[in-house]
C-alpha cells in the first residue's frame, strides 16, 4: 500500500477515532497519543491492509486494542516515601479513606478481569459515562446487545463482590 492509498482509506477516520478516544481517556493529550500511536500501528501493517472493506471500522478495533493494552499495562504507582511524610488533612477519616480506595481498586481489578467485550461496554458505559447511542456508533454493536453485555458485566461484578464480602475465594 502506497502513502497516498493509506491517506485516502485512513485520514478520514481521525475525527472519529479522536472522540472515541477522548471519550475512552477523557483527557485531550492521551487521546491524541492514541490516535497517533493507532496510525503508526496501521502504518506499520500498511502492506496487510489492502483487503480492509471498512478502513473506518478497522482503524476503532485497533484504536480499542490500543486502550485496552494500555489499561492492562497501568498499575497503581507506588511510593517509596515513607508513611509519615504525609500530610493529613484536620477531620480525616484515613479508614474511610483507605477503604474507599481498596474497594475503588478491587472493582477495577475485577472490571479488568471481564471478557473484552463486557469490559469495553461497561468501561464506556459506566467510567466514561456514555449514552448507548454513542458506544453503539463507537463499537459498531446494537444498543440491544450492549445492554446485554453492560447487564452481565454488572452482574459478573456484583456476583464477585458479594463473593469477596462473604470471604469467599474469587
Amino acid at each position: 500500500m502506497t502513502a497516498d492509498e493509506f491517506k485516502t482509506l485512513f485520514l478520514p477516520c481521525h475525527r472519529r477515532l479522536y472522540r472515541m478516544a477522548y471519550r475512552l481517556t477523557g483527557r485531550q493529550e492521551e487521546a491524541e497519543d492514541m490516535v497517533q500511536e493507532t496510525f503508526l500501528r496501521l502504518w506499520s501493517r500498511r502492506n496487510d491492509l489492502s483487503g480492509i472493506e471498512n478502513p473506518e471500522a478497522f482503524s476503532l478495533i485497533t484504536l480499542r486494542n490500543i486502550w485496552l493494552d494500555n489499561i492492562r499495562r497501568s498499575r497503581p504507582e507506588r511510593s517509596d516515601r515513607p508513611p509519615e511524610d504525609y500530610a493529613l488533612a484536620d477531620g480525616t477519616d484515613i479508614a474511610r479513606e483507605t477503604e474507599g480506595r481498596d474497594t475503588s481498586s478491587l472493582i477495577m481489578n475485577m472490571i479488568r478481569r471481564l471478557p473484552d467485550q463486557q469490559r469495553l461496554v461497561m468501561t464506556m458505559r459506566d467510567v466514561s459515562d456514555m449514552t448507548f447511542e454513542e458506544i453503539s456508533d463507537d463499537t459498531g454493536l446494537s444498543q440491544g446487545n450492549i445492554r446485554t453485555l453492560l447487564s452481565r458485566a454488572r452482574k459478573n461484578i456484583r456476583e464477585q463482590y458479594l463473593r469477596l464480602l462473604n470471604h469467599e475465594q474469587i
